[in-house]
């Protein structure tokens, strides 16, 4: 959302440092974590939204909100981690995903919801369900 507020080209493939990603959401940078990113990308890549989008009738034939889009669509299309090979640890040197076109489509549109980096510091999950409804409700 920042690029896209200053006018930038955005893409859906993002290419990230991983010890980056780790140290801004608040986590360690030790090998345990690095394997923790790798599970929470599989659940990532396995999960599957389901939506429905109420449409206008085609023409003037049909009244307005009388038809209904369901879509099913993943978070992410499609990921990489490249690592060093012959490293002992096999360290990560950077990762990469495609975000679905649904989710472009929606940051395009500027409705999604962004999250200030203190928001990864909340542990309890009434807090991040009390944040982002006051984020919602209040704006930034």
């Amino acid at each position: 959302m920042y690029r896209l507020n200053r006018g930038e080209y955005v893409e859906r493939r993002l290419r990230f440092n991983l010890r980056d990603l780790l140290i801004f959401v608040n986590l360690g940078t030790g090998g345990k974590d690095y394997v923790a990113f790798c599970e929470a990308l599989d659940r990532l890549m396995g999960t599957v939204i389901k939506t429905n989008i109420t449409t206008a009738g085609s023409g003037d034939v049909l009244p307005l909100g009388d038809e209904e889009r369901l879509g099913w669509f993943h978070l992410i299309d499609r990921a990489h981690i490249q690592r060093k090979h012959n490293a002992e640890d096999g360290r990560i040197m950077w990762a990469e995903m495609e975000i679905s076109k649904w989710i472009f489509n929606s940051i395009g549109r500027k409705t999604v919801l962004t999250l200030h980096r203190y928001y990864f510091r909340l542990r309890k999950p009434i807090e991040w369900r009390v944040y982002v409804i006051a984020r919602k409700m209040c704006g930034s």
